[in-house]
């Protein structure tokens, strides 16, 4: 059977806790009869409270470090930026939907208009990094010419791969300084 680790850990702490206790009450009682044990007995417990107290401290400063490490690497993208990519590849998506429909003349034209305004708004907006932007763009030129090819794949799988480098969980090193809608490094 196995012990959690705090279970070992605090097993561990009482072990050396006592065997310091029992240390000092010797040599106290050695040095100074029965008055000198207690005292003996403060100095080990004083000695082990105040290791512990170093390790402690030691630890959450350690702790700490890597707390801040893990939220700088969470963090690193915003909010807002991740949405407003996200937004812009659904509505390219829509937009390539409606130009190339499953079933034939299964839209409109006036939908497929709409879509493709929607679709360029969304992308021209402030708040959508650059590089998300430019993808955008080939993207929506490639559909523009309404050629279901390899050329518009790739454009829109581009498009996909700007769009997920702004996902807080697809974060990998973090990045140092520069603008906030700018990609993070790898």
């Amino acid at each position: 059977m196995r012990f959690p680790r705090h279970a070992r850990l605090y097993t561990a702490l009482a072990l050396v806790a006592w065997c310091t206790t029992s240390t000092g009450i010797c040599a106290g009682f050695r040095l100074g009869s029965w008055w000198g044990a207690g005292l003996g007995a403060l100095a080990g417990m004083s000695a082990v409270c105040l290791g512990a107290g170093i390790a402690t401290r030691l630890w959450d400063l350690q702790t700490e470090e890597r707390v801040q490490h893990l939220l700088k690497r969470c963090t690193v993208n915003d909010a807002k930026v991740e949405a407003d990519a996200e937004a812009v590849m659904t509505a390219v998506t829509l937009y390539e939907a409606a130009v190339f429909p499953v079933l034939p003349g299964g839209v409109s034209v006036d939908e497929r208009q709409a879509r493709r305004t929607i679709a360029y708004r969304v992308a021209a907006y402030d708040g959508v990094p650059s590089t998300v932007r430019v993808a955008a763009a080939v993207a929506l030129e490639a559909i523009d010419q309404a050629q279901h090819t390899d050329q518009t794949q790739t454009a829109v799988t581009t498009l996909h791969q700007a769009v997920r480098e702004y996902r807080v969980g697809f974060v990998t090193k973090p990045r140092s300084g520069g603008n906030r809608a700018d990609p993070p490094v790898r």
